[in-house]
C-alpha cells in the first residue's frame, strides 16, 4: 500500500502541473495589468466630455428638482452639469442616480438622442456605427451598477473607440479602445477571471476567486512542506547530497524552496483582496461619516 508521504508527493506532483499554469498565467497577466489597467474612464476624460453649463438655462433649484425623483428622505449626493446641451441634476439615493432636467424640471428619460450627444462629444466628427442597449458586458463591470442600464456606443474612428453611456444621468461612464480591449485579454480578463457570465454574478465570482487562489496557495505551502522534509543537512543522502534528485529535479528543488516564499506572500495578498469570509472587509462611508462634520463638539 502506498504511505501518505508518497501520496502527497504524487498529489503535488500532478495537481501542480494543472494549479502552476494557472499561477503563471496569474503572474504574466499581472505584470500586463501594471501597464495596462481595466478600461476606466479617468477624471481627465470625465472633464473633457463635460460641456459647459450655461446657468441662465437653470429654471429651478437642487431641491425642486430632488422632488420631482419622489424619494423619500434627502440624496446622497447631488451634481449639476451639462448633458446633451441642456443643464441636468443628478441625485445619488439607494445605490442608484436619478437625474431631472434643471430647464424643465421634468424627469431625464435617457434616450438615442441623448447616448448620441454624449458619444459625439467624446470623439468629435466620429459618426457613431451602432447604439445598442446593454446591462453588463466584457468592459463595464466595476462601479457602474448606479448608473444601468447602460448604451453601448460603437463609434467609427481609428482607434476603434467604444462609449459607454449612463442610462440613467446621460453622461459617459466609460471609454475603450481596440487596443486597450486586446491587452486587457491577456490581462486584467485572466487575471480575475473577468469571464462574462461568471462575472454578472457577483457572488458566485468571488467564491470561484477566492477558493481558486485559496487552492493554489495550499498548494504551494504542501510544496515548501515537502521540499523541506526531502532536504537531509546531517544525514545525507549517497554522494553526500542534500537531496535525492539530481539535475533538472534538483533544480526544481531549489527553486521551490528560494521562491516558495515570494509564491506564498503574493498568492497570500491576492486571496486577501477578495476579502476572503468577510475578514478586513470594509462598510464603506455610513450615513453616520457623512453627518460626522456637522455634529457640534
Amino acid at each position: 500500500m502506498m504511505s501518505w508521504k508518497r501520496q502527497l508527493h504524487l498529489l503535488h506532483r500532478w495537481l501542480g502541473i494543472v494549479i502552476g499554469l494557472l499561477v503563471l498565467l496569474w503572474f504574466g497577466s499581472g505584470v500586463v495589468m501594471m501597464y495596462v489597467p481595466y478600461p476606466a474612464l479617468t477624471e481627465q476624460e470625465r472633464m473633457e466630455w463635460l460641456a459647459p453649463l450655461d446657468a441662465g438655462q437653470v429654471g429651478l433649484g437642487a431641491w425642486d428638482a430632488w422632488r420631482v425623483t419622489a424619494m423619500p428622505g434627502v440624496p446622497d449626493a447631488v451634481r449639476l452639469n451639462s448633458v446633451a446641451g441642456r443643464p441636468a441634476y443628478h441625485f445619488m439615493a439607494d445605490g442608484r442616480w436619478n437625474s431631472v432636467w434643471a430647464d424643465t424640471g421634468a424627469a431625464m428619460h435617457v434616450d438615442y438622442a441623448v447616448a448620441k450627444a454624449a458619444a459625439h462629444s467624446m470623439v468629435a466628427g466620429a459618426p457613431a456605427l451602432t447604439i445598442e442597449p446593454v446591462e453588463a458586458d466584457q468592459w463595464t463591470f466595476g462601479r457602474l451598477n448606479a448608473h444601468r442600464p447602460l448604451s453601448r456606443i460603437t463609434m467609427d474612428d481609428a482607434a476603434g473607440s467604444v462609449a459607454y453611456v449612463s442610462g440613467r444621468t446621460g453622461e459617459l461612464v466609460r471609454d475603450t479602445a481596440r487596443g486597450e480591449r486586446a491587452w486587457n485579454w491577456a490581462g486584467s480578463v485572466i487575471h480575475w477571471i473577468y469571464f462574462t457570465p461568471l462575472r454578472t454574478h457577483e457572488e458566485p465570482w468571488r467564491q470561484v476567486v477566492m477558493w481558486t487562489s485559496c487552492f493554489a496557495l495550499l498548494l504551494a505551502m504542501l510544496g515548501m512542506v515537502l521540499g523541506i522534509q526531502r532536504l537531509r543537512l546531517k544525514r545525507r543522502y549517497s554522494g553526500g547530497r542534500s537531496l535525492p534528485y539530481r539535475g533538472w529535479q534538483a533544480w526544481h528543488h531549489w527553486l521551490g524552496l528560494t521562491l516558495g516564499t515570494l509564491t506564498l506572500t503574493w498568492l497570500f495578498s491576492g486571496w486577501l483582496s477578495v476579502t476572503p469570509f468577510g475578514w478586513l472587509s470594509s462598510p464603506g462611508i455610513t450615513a453616520q461619516d457623512r453627518l460626522a462634520p456637522f455634529k457640534q463638539v
